[in-house]
């Protein structure tokens, strides 16, 4: 008889070791098409933006710059490149299950960062621009930010896995 629970962990420990662990996930096949993917899109999306923090040579003010939440900016940049489905379980958005207490649930779909968490990738963009500039240019932080999410992308998870993930940190 096959364990239906084992199976299930053991396939959220693939997902996490292909998508999530720091150590694999830079080496597996998935993970890197998808930092390929989210490249091309980024830059496209550079490329072809009108909002006024992330176009080049422009100056925010400091009212504009405590407004520029990171958050903001991946969700509002990214919500084309955001999945329909859950990309560890394949769940759709709107999709109804039974949570382990009876209770009928609806999917919801996240953006779920993996390798590295949101503070880290602030840290190491604000450390890139300045070295490359030699000055801090806040409209370069929030483009460098937007770019290093190729390296580091944000994945497409309902809430039950992305909760599944954090455990497994």
């Amino acid at each position: 008889m096959v364990n239906l629970k084992k199976l299930w962990i053991q396939r959220d420990r693939t997902f996490y070791d292909t998508y999530m662990n720091p150590e694999t996930a830079p080496y597996t096949k998935g993970f890197n098409e998808l930092c390929n993917h989210l490249h091309e899109y980024i830059t496209d999306y550079l490329a072809n933006t009108k909002t006024k923090y992330l176009k080049v040579g422009n100056i925010l003010t400091l009212e504009e710059k405590m407004i520029v939440n990171p958050a903001n900016i991946i969700q509002s940049s990214l919500k084309n490149f955001k999945g329909d489905r859950c990309t560890c379980c394949f769940s759709k958005k709107g999709d109804r299950y039974i949570d382990g207490k009876g209770k009928v649930r609806v999917t919801e779909l996240d953006s779920a960062h993996t390798i590295v968490e949101r503070p880290a990738i602030v840290s190491e963009a604000i450390s890139e621009s300045q070295a490359r500039l030699g000055y801090e240019d806040w409209v370069d932080i929030l483009r460098t930010f937007l770019k290093l999410h190729s390296k580091y992308p944000v994945i497409t998870l309902c809430k039950k896995c992305h909760r599944a993930m954090e455990r497994m940190v």
